[in-house]
């Protein structure tokens, strides 16, 4: 069974020993209606004269004389539509992602034969036997995704995708704008997941938000208020949309009776944030209680209280 688009033609050759060929007649619905070929020894028809979907074809000859030949069928499939590809609801092109992002685009056609995907400038992918492709996005970046849908009579769509991924390793959802931009910036798995953490507990991201909104063009320093068990105390220095402003020159941590608990080294800042494991110069866990930070700039300093309540969860 051969399968035939809009824009095929069905051909044969008709012989006669005394070449008297009147014309050759064919019918798709068995002999209800009949219409004569194109042509006469070399003869053709439309494909676009059968109906959707599957038809016995048959044809003969007449000569001259009226003698009519052997009746010849076939069968054909005409397929005269091409494959839709079904995109996930209101996903168009150009859009921008800020998060991981998992995606099924769907193809529909019964005679589908194969669809062919390719990301940027890469080889296409070819894939049979399946009707859907599934595609994951976990990196930034700008894509470019072409996809090709063929059926078995020939018919192909095509659909040409641009998409922007700028993913941030923390979550970003119901952060302010100028919360995005600082979260985006944190490239540390270690230092994203703390972030995270704090967010996605009671007030976290009014935690967040308040750092944020200190630390933001450079306005000052500030640290994580109120931590819990297994929580480091996160220190946010100057910065201007995730950017590090000002380096600071000394880092102090004080207990509340002006006591030094520790010393830490400024050098071992990564983006904007510098971490305190809640350990004193010895390297144990200090007690629970307030202790203070003094982050010291060239021409400023900031003191900020924290909590430390390692008894709960």
């Amino acid at each position: 069974m051969a399968f035939l688009n809009g824009s095929m033609n069905i051909c044969g050759t008709t012989t006669d020993p005394e070449d008297n060929i009147a014309s050759n007649v064919f019918t798709y619905n068995n002999w209800e209606t009949q219409s004569a070929a194109e042509n006469i020894s070399n003869w053709q028809v439309k494909a676009s004269l059968l109906p959707e979907g599957t038809n016995l074809f048959r044809i003969k000859a007449y000569d001259t004389a009226d003698d009519v030949s052997v009746i010849v069928s076939r069968y054909f499939i005409v397929d005269t539509r091409a494959p839709a590809i079904a995109l996930p609801q209101n996903f168009t092109t150009n859009m921008r992602f800020e998060n991981k992002t998992n995606f099924n685009i769907r193809f529909s056609d019964a005679n589908l034969a194969r669809y062919l995907y390719r990301c940027g400038t890469e080889e296409y992918t070819t894939v049979t036997n399946s009707d859907s492709l599934a595609l994951a996005f976990d990196k930034s970046g700008i894509y470019t995704l072409d996809i090709i849908a063929r059926d078995y009579a020939g018919n192909e769509s095509k659909v040409g995708l641009c998409f922007e991924f700028d993913i941030s390793l923390v979550d970003l959802a119901g952060l302010s704008e100028p919360a995005k931009q600082w979260a985006r910036k944190i490239k540390d798995p270690a230092l994203a997941n703390s972030v995270s953490t704090i967010k996605n507990r009671n007030n976290g991201i009014e935690v967040i938000e308040y750092m944020v909104k200190m630390t933001k063009e450079n306005k000052g320093t500030a640290s994580t208020i109120l931590t819990k068990r297994d929580d480091d105390i996160l220190i946010v220095c100057k910065h201007e949309n995730g950017i590090l402003g000002e380096r600071p020159k000394k880092i102090t941590v004080y207990d509340r009776t002006g006591r030094i608990i520790r010393q830490i080294d400024p050098g071992a800042i990564t983006g904007t944030i510098i971490v305190w494991d809640k350990k004193d110069t010895r390297g144990e866990k200090v007690r629970d209680g307030i202790y203070f930070l003094i982050v010291e700039y060239n021409k400023t300093r900031n003191s900020m209280p924290v909590v430390i309540m390692n008894k709960i969860e």
